[in-house]
């Protein structure tokens, strides 16, 4: 029973025991007790409305009006009645395509539906179709809208669908539909209240600690059984269906096909045995390929029902006989499930020379068109070549609904097929021509952001690629499919997969005569921004950026002596994604000057929308980094009001900065107003992964440290819809730093508690400590810091500080990177003095008398205050403080003792180290032998962190501290103290390179969890 049903039942027996208790009724008896409890299934259904229990998911096929009884009780002999404990128990079922596996499995889940709380269809005959329809599981089991949405990483997907199964608490169903073994094992669920059920024609791969069930051909009772339901007969001519199934050979699709041709052609059983005749003569032609194990009578069905159905186009008109064939054979090399009809007809028929425009996939006009594509399709499901299925997900809401209709061929139908259309037709044009009808498709589904489009078309883009390879069909069109595909899985965050398509494109362009030059140079520009994105790609001395754009600068610089718009927008692309590259560290002096080079010949050209788009992208990137918030959003803004709704990739860029900027700028319900821009197109097969990634890092950052540190619900909520709609475990998933893995954790869990509170955290961030962030990278620190904040919080150990306007963690990033510090080291009688000039307001810095201290102050201040009542916070001394330190602002003695924090030198070099090895100052610093000695003769070190006392601030031969600012900064926040251990002082050879504190250093060794 479902939640609701089984909820309502209990409710019943609850009202009737509490109706008894109170009446004068001496007792209930267990009898009758059970009889209220036995509701019939309808009275359920009625009460509740639909049914909850034995609810079938995925696209299921269709339930066959023949039973096959020995086979139903092999599959239910594999499922006992009581599984043993928590272990998934697997039944496949083997046999060749076309015997009946499918239907086997559909006839179990009608029989036994009720057995189970969910049953989940899967088609497994690809990787593509597991990770969707993995994906499509996920989103029914957490209840989540499955929005135009990414693997997403294949592990995470699949692990995340197998940890959901294992928590279920009642019994479920998964079938895997047209399994091949070695791709679909790791797939398999193991752990939980369940059963698997495998369709294969794989038989010998599969290990023999799996149930099998042999599925072979029907037996004579269950093929007469099928013809008379196809045929309509119910009794009589019994032996004429005999002889048809014997004829037959019993295999089922061959039953189908011939059932099929009989009824088109209005043949009456008598007439069977001439048919029969024409069967037996065509399968001994030595013409008929058939495929190893199958039956010939098969292929001959399937070629006199081919050949039917062209005469029966024939009879109505040449044209259509043609339309069928070419419709027919070039269905034969997309993928079997969900052929769009419009996509095969357009393929077949629609020469590209024809094609107006450059984008937007060619559907035909049904009622102005002399195509023929619905008596097409009807000739086809008349003799149970195809059956209609689920249409594809609509471009938008005005789109043409026909349009996205799609067919399902036979496997098996589409390998025959193709031989037969090898023979008579001009294969390699017509493969070229479906390359540009399915690229054009697919490049319309991602323009448009409809990412499960775009998955969905993308399978069968790869289909017509892999043919095409294995056919060697080289020209521009199947050229420029592998470079759309290349996008697509770009798009989706797979970076090796997009890199290898590249290439090919590119090796096969240079191996046509004819071969497109613009092609070749937009093919360039991708690898090289690939290259430049992620270096280790690069596996040849040709893998590099500059080997790629520098014949592209010469291309654009004659470009724009014929076409001055398209070379700007090149220009533009190539500019700003060597400058980007730059910013982020690429700074080599090739790719400097290259840069300038192109930004030169962008500035002569005039400038066009779309290279304006560009160049504003990166202007508003760049004020961002400047912390120039309000500048970027009005520069984003007015440029999106000439953009409207569209969602091309600079755009959607382009409104990725702006809620960055809103963020920035505290404008969080403007920000959440622009999000909802994005959150279409930011969903679980999303094409977009990039700038999805950066709006999930660098907004989520900004939102925890905001509501970590000043409590700004406003932030949590903005998160929480951000969470809400971004698939996190795919962006997770091409990520290699366990650290960086759990900021994605970080901003579930946060997502979790603004749902479900305390509990929602804890639950989504057990076992992870704040320092767990930290690894020793510069960008480390600001996440340690927002998650110190946010856990304080959430234990409601951080007291409320108010609105503020905080400073862009992003500056907290490059302060970190830069952990060079100023020092001074005064021994234990200085600092006694020093205390004496503070009066009474140093008695809460003495600690113990013998420790020498170390001043150490950073070198940049990143300090928030509250305008309203002047309260500060300086945000590094917040973050060493969640870390271990003490705030100098507490009123009892701060010098207490941290644990695992150390001070030591080197030469001339003072560090500060964490617990777990993370640098958080050094500064050049000789120490004297005095104070060495000691700091030898304690063991340990008072340190004062923070500001105060202007180390930064050269002085001529002057000591003194400036008391004032001192007090001033213990006063508000921006000084803090511990007492850590003291790790000695190493000699330094003369040869050894220094770190100057330019960057972090890694940790020493394994962290220990609290």
């Amino acid at each position: 029973m479902g939640e609701r049903s089984a909820g309502l039942l209990v409710g019943y027996l609850l009202d009737e025991i509490h109706a008894r208790a109170a009446s004068d009724t001496s007792g209930w008896l267990l009898s009758d007790f059970r009889q209220e409890s036995l509701i019939e299934d309808e009275a359920l259904l009625q009460a509740l409305g639909r049914q909850d229990w034995g609810a079938i998911y995925g696209p299921v096929t269709p339930v066959p009006d023949v039973n096959r009884p020995p086979l139903l009780k092999g599959i239910e002999s594999a499922f006992p009645e009581l599984p043993d404990g928590r272990v998934v128990r697997t039944c496949v079922l083997t046999g060749l395509s076309g015997i009946g596996k499918s239907s086997l499995a559909s006839g179990y889940l009608a029989k036994n539906a009720h057995k189970y709380d969910l049953i989940l269809w899967i088609e497994a005959g690809s990787q593509e179709s597991l990770v969707m329809s993995f994906r499509k599981v996920a989103a029914h089991l957490t209840r989540a809208p499955d929005t135009n949405s990414a693997t997403e990483d294949a592990t995470l997907v699949r692990e995340r669908v197998h940890s959901l199964l294992a928590a279920l608490p009642g019994r479920w169903l998964m079938v895997f539909d047209d399994a091949k073994p070695q791709e679909v094992y790791e797939w398999l669920p193991t752990l939980g209240r369940g059963d698997v059920l495998v369709t294969s024609t794989d038989s010998a791969a599969w290990s023999r600690r799996y149930n099998k069930v042999s599925v072979g051909s029907m037996s004579i009772d269950e093929a007469t059984s099928l013809i008379r339901n196809r045929l309509g007969v119910h009794a009589g001519e019994d032996r004429q269906i005999h002889s048809l199934a014997l004829g037959l050979e019993c295999w089922p699709l061959a039953l189908e096909l011939a059932c099929g041709y009989i009824e088109s052609c209005n043949m009456s059983l008598a007439g069977a045995g001439e048919y029969l005749d024409s069967l037996k003569r065509r399968a001994l032609g030595d013409s008929l390929s058939v495929p190893r194990g199958y039956p010939r009578t098969l292929v001959a069905a399937i070629h006199l029902s081919m050949h039917h159905i062209a005469e029966l186009a024939r009879c109505e008109d040449e044209g259509m006989r043609h339309a069928l064939i070419q419709i027919v054979g070039i269905s034969c090399y997309f993928s079997p499930q969900r052929i769009p009809i419009h996509l095969a007809t357009v393929s077949a028929l629609v020469h590209p020379d024809d094609v107006e425009g450059d984008s937007g996939g060619v559907v035909v006009d049904e009622h102005g068109s002399d195509l023929p594509i619905r008596e097409v399709i009807r000739l086809l499901t008349r003799v149970s070549f195809v059956r209609y299925d689920a249409p594809l997900e609509r471009l938008s809401e005005r789109s043409n609904v026909r349009a996205d209709d799609t067919v399902t061929l036979n496997s098996v139908v589409q390998e025959i097929l193709r031989n037969i259309f090898r023979v008579n037709s001009p294969l390699p044009d017509l493969l070229s021509q479906a390359a540009f009808h399915a690229e054009r498709w697919l490049r319309e589904a991602l323009d448009h952001g409809v990412g499960l489009r775009a998955h969905e078309l993308s399978i069968h883009a790869g289909e017509l690629a892999h043919h095409a390879r294995t056919l060697n069909v080289r020209s521009n069109h199947t050229a420029l499919l592998l470079g759309n595909l290349g996008s697509f899985h770009h798009s989706r965050g797979n970076e090796k997969l997009s890199f290898e398509l590249f290439n090919l494109e590119l090796d096969w362009l240079g191996k046509i005569a004819d071969a497109n030059e613009l092609l070749c140079i937009q093919t360039r520009i991708s690898l090289a921004t690939l290259l430049l994105n992620n270096p280790s790609l690069a596996q040849r001395q040709e893998d590099s950026p500059l080997t790629h754009l520098a014949p592209v600068l010469d291309y654009v610089q004659l470009l724009a002596q014929e076409n001055q718009s398209s070379a700007a927008f090149l220009a533009a692309e190539c500019a700003f994604t060597l400058q980007q590259a730059i910013l982020v560290g690429c700074e080599v002096p090739a790719i400097s000057k290259l840069a300038d080079d192109f930004v030169e010949l962008l500035n002569r050209l005039p400038e066009t929308p779309a290279s304006r788009s560009i160049t504003v992208s990166f202007e508003v990137g760049r004020l961002i980094g400047e912390q120039r918030a309000g500048e970027a959003v009005v520069l984003a803004k007015d440029e999106l009001t000439n953009w409207k709704k569209a969602v091309t990739a600079p755009i959607v860029e382009l409104r990725r900065l702006l809620v960055e900027a809103l963020v920035l700028d505290q404008k969080w319900d403007e920000a959440a107003e622009e999000f909802q821009e994005l959150a279409p197109l930011f969903g679980k097969h999303t094409i977009h992964h990039t700038s999805a990634f950066l709006m999930v890092h660098n907004v989520g950052l900004h939102c925890a440290m905001h509501w970590g540190i000043f409590g700004a619900a406003e932030a949590l909520a903005l998160l929480a819809e951000v969470m809400s709609v971004v698939d996190s475990e795919h962006l997770k998933s091409g990520i290699g730093r366990e650290a960086e893995k759990r900021r994605y954790i970080l901003l579930e869990a946060l997502a979790a508690y603004a749902q479900s509170g305390v509990e929602g955290f804890e639950d989504k961030f057990d076992g992870i400590d704040p320092q767990d962030f930290d690894s020793g990278e510069a960008s480390d620190v600001a996440w340690v810091l927002a998650a110190s904040a946010a856990v304080a919080r959430v234990q409601g150990r951080t007291k409320k500080i108010g609105p503020n306007h905080i400073t862009d963690p992003k500056k907290l990033m490059r302060a970190a990177a830069d952990t060079e510090a100023r020092c001074r080291l005064i021994t234990a009688a200085e600092f006694d003095g020093l205390l004496t000039a503070l009066g009474k307001d140093g008695s809460k810095f003495v600690g113990p008398s013998e420790a020498p201290v170390a001043i150490i102050e950073p070198r940049y201040m990143l300090g928030s205050m509250r305008k309203d009542t002047g309260e500060k916070i300086e945000m590094q001394v917040f973050g060493i403080c969640a870390a271990g330190f003490h705030g100098a602002h507490q009123q009892n003695e701060i010098f207490s003792f941290s644990p695992g924090w150390l001070l030591k030198a080197s030469g001339d070099e003072v560090t500060l180290v964490d617990g777990q090895g993370g640098l958080w100052a050094v500064a050049r610093e000789k120490p004297s032998r005095t104070w060495i000695s000691a700091a030898n003769a304690s063991g340990q070190v008072r340190i004062l962190y923070g500001f105060g006392f202007d180390l930064h601030i050269e002085r001529d031969g002057a000591k003194d501290f400036p008391v004032t600012n001192f007090a001033e900064a213990a006063q508000e926040g921006f000084l803090c103290a511990a007492l850590v251990r003291w790790g000695g002082s190493q000699v330094v050879p003369p040869h050894a390179k220094k770190n100057r504190g330019r960057a972090r250093t890694p940790k020493k060794g394994p962290k220990r969890r609290k």
